[in-house]
């Protein structure tokens, strides 16, 4: 089991709308932990192991059980979303299914005028099933 926990900045200003958080060996949205926050109604999303269609919503901090493919599990009850203006802190605590070995975790953010961070590499993460 594994709780990435990032502080999620935009540099732009205060982030309103969605940020994107991928977990994955590369930059893509297949066989991956990938998920979508959308801040403005507390909502949680994850993708489905093809990479094609999004699961939820569920509401960190309200909702109860799990959002999972066939890489990962993500507990919802114990997902935490904190935030004050440009910062936004995740923690998503996640369990391996599949995934095994060192992972990165990617970050995209934008925020409300269409300013984006792009794609960055935040950390790496080492996953063992």
């Amino acid at each position: 089991s594994a709780t990435p926990t990032l502080p999620v900045t935009n540099n732009q200003g205060a982030i309103r709308t969605p940020t994107y958080l991928l977990i994955n060996s590369s930059l893509s949205g297949k066989n991956a932990c990938y998920f979508w926050y959308y801040r403005p109604s507390n909502a949680l999303y994850m993708i489905n192991s093809a990479g094609t269609g999004w699961q939820g919503p569920v509401y960190p901090g309200t909702s109860t059980g799990t959002l999972s493919n066939a890489q990962c599990s993500l507990n919802v009850g114990n997902t935490t979303v904190n935030g004050s203006g440009s910062t936004l802190t995740v923690t998503l605590p996640v369990t391996a299914q599949s995934f095994s070995g060192t992972q990165n975790i990617y970050l995209y953010t934008q925020d409300g005028e269409g300013s984006n961070s792009g794609w960055t590499n935040q950390a790496t993460w080492t996953w063992t099933p």
